[in-house]
């Protein structure tokens, strides 16, 4: 029977030769096709997250359930203009493409009524090509916990100048 013998690997003991050694190993583990199939791999994972819901046309979808509103009174917005109606506070939403019909605004966690607009409504505020939603508070809601739930959406129209 023949005995293979490993090779030992034995610290160099001349300092100046640790850098060879160590490129050598790098090298060694560089060219490994593990490490370009790991790699691969996760890029078509990502490609395919990323890629495939806006190749077949559909958007991004989901539901923002109890998401707080950051709620300012009208006292700190300086140059509020007097209208018809009185505001008391402006909410911003954070996500700029929602469905309006699904807005469901909480005030301390119970249902919040539209009332056809008496207590609040909805407002789009763009800027250039930014956009963002406002709830207008007709009523004081001052000390008052603000949530909304709504659906959101990204159009695979607008999903391609989000990454890449």
């Amino acid at each position: 029977m023949t005995e293979e013998l490993k090779a030992q690997r034995n610290v160099p003991s001349d300092i100046s030769q640790l850098p060879v050694v160590w490129r050598y190993e790098l090298l060694k583990y560089l060219r490994s096709w593990r490490l370009y199939a790991s790699v691969i791999i996760v890029i078509a994972v990502m490609a395919l997250l990323y890629l495939l819901p806006p190749l077949l046309g559909e958007s991004y979808s989901g539901t923002d359930t109890g998401t707080e509103v950051l709620v300012t009174p009208t006292t700190t917005v300086p140059g509020m203009p007097d209208g018809p109606y009185t505001v008391y506070a402006v909410g911003v939403l954070n996500r700029s493409q929602i469905d309006v019909d699904s807005l469901v605004v909480y005030r301390d966690g119970a249902e919040y009524p539209f009332a056809d607009g008496s207590n609040w409504f909805l407002s789009e505020v763009q800027y250039g090509s930014a956009s963002v939603y406002t709830i207008v508070f007709l009523q004081n809601v001052t000390g008052s916990v603000i949530t909304a739930s709504y659906e959101w959406y990204i159009s695979p129209e607008s999903f391609e100048t989000l990454f890449l």
